[in-house]
């Protein structure tokens, strides 16, 4: 018909007020935010953090917002179009993987994937057997009533450490790939 144009669309969408450049959000002093900022920086992405508190409303609704519900953190904000990831052995192995003359990430794929067994490990095992044992002996005056508790953290760690101690010997210093990695 006379008088209607086509609409075209562009190929990618516009940026919108959502989008925002690559960012990560996490928690002061927290060990698995601390370990996406140290390979970060060693991975030179130059990425901007923003720490959170859960306490806060608004940083608790933009944590739930970006992680569709989950209020988990660290989370690395790609952009609009990317999947958000949450915890950091997903994030270190995203920012570890752009970089491609890292090898941190492993050599090969059945490197990458024993760095990724361990980064699961040290999240699932390490870290709650570290906080259980910090836990449980910050204070004094349930200490003594802990007692029981206070025992099986500390020997939780000590066979944690061992495993870690065995894999070390195994490895001439190293975790695994006998270089430094992610693990």
């Amino acid at each position: 018909e006379k008088g209607t144009r086509k609409r075209t669309f562009p190929i990618t969408p516009p940026i919108t007020h959502t989008e925002r450049a690559m960012r990560l959000l996490g928690v002061g002093g927290d060990v698995a935010t601390l370990q996406a900022i140290l390979v970060g920086n060693v991975c030179g992405s130059n990425l901007p953090i923003r720490l959170v508190s859960l306490d806060e409303k608004a940083d608790r609704d933009e944590v739930v917002t970006l992680t569709e519900g989950r209020v988990e953190l660290p989370v690395l904000h790609i952009d609009a179009r990317s999947p958000v990831l949450i915890g950091a052995p997903a994030i270190m192995l995203y920012l570890a993987k752009k970089k491609v003359d890292v090898t941190v990430a492993g050599v090969d794929e059945i490197g990458a994937a024993v760095i990724e067994d361990w980064l699961r490990w040290d999240e699932a095992v390490l870290q709650p057997a570290l906080v259980t044992l910090v836990a449980s002996t910050h204070d004094d005056a349930q200490r003594v009533a802990r007692a029981e508790e206070v025992l099986a953290a500390k020997r939780r760690v000590s066979e944690v450490l061992e495993r870690i101690e065995d894999a070390l010997v195994a490895g001439d210093g190293f975790l695994c790939e006998r270089a430094l990695t992610l693990a």
